[in-house]
């Protein structure tokens, strides 16, 4: 995803370049089919960092935005962060209206180091968008921690006679040419008949419930 950015927008991203040398990278999933991200740097030019699952170089476009704040409940935890993006050019606009609004959508904020980017960001926070105010020169996208009660608990199941491997992903391991697997241990199209039974995922001692 491109970004068009206004004159004073590129002052701004040039200013930042030259003065400092740790650049905010932020990235917002957009529900598209399949599901994307818009990726922004706040950089004067395009920044890779990290891979994706394909080991594929994640692109960052140069897009002006500030971290305006980080907020602490009374407990010191769970901040939220209020992110502020240009909107002169209405892209950010056009996106809003075209998915509904962004809210409750993921979200990561890093903080990285131009001179550095193979290493690990200086800070790193996953989030949601819980909240959006747009105006004709900025939309500021509320930030906070997910929300453990919108989690399935638990995440992941232990069973005794189902395989938890996405099939040919590297837990699974499997490079053989039949194309699907049952995901149980025996029967026709399971671990056995792909010859990866030491790969299976599941847990065939652990006792079965009783029906």
């Amino acid at each position: 995803m491109s970004w068009n950015t206004s004159d004073a927008d590129n002052a701004l991203l040039n200013a930042n370049s030259l003065a400092f040398p740790f650049v905010w990278l932020f990235e917002v999933e957009v529900p598209t089919v399949p599901p994307s991200r818009a990726r922004l740097c706040r950089y004067s030019e395009a920044i890779e960092y990290g891979t994706n699952a394909a080991g594929q170089a994640i692109n960052y476009e140069p897009f002006p935005f500030t971290v305006e704040k980080i907020d602490e409940d009374s407990e010191a935890t769970l901040p939220s962060i209020a992110i502020s993006v240009s909107n002169v050019t209405r892209e950010i606009q056009a996106l809003l209206e075209a998915y509904g609004g962004l809210i409750g959508q993921a979200t990561r904020l890093q903080l990285v180091n131009t001179t550095a980017l193979g290493s690990p960001p200086l800070l790193r926070y996953d989030g949601e968008v819980v909240s959006l105010t747009a105006s004709e020169s900025s939309v500021v996208f509320e930030v906070a921690a997910f929300r453990l009660a919108n989690q399935p608990v638990p995440s992941k199941r232990a069973l005794s006679d189902f395989c938890r491997f996405k099939y040919k992903g590297g837990r699974c391991g499997y490079t053989g040419a039949l194309p699907t697997c049952d995901k149980v241990l025996g029967g026709g199209n399971g671990c056995e008949a792909h010859s990866n039974q030491e790969r299976f995922g599941g847990f065939p001692s652990m006792p079965r419930r009783l029906t």
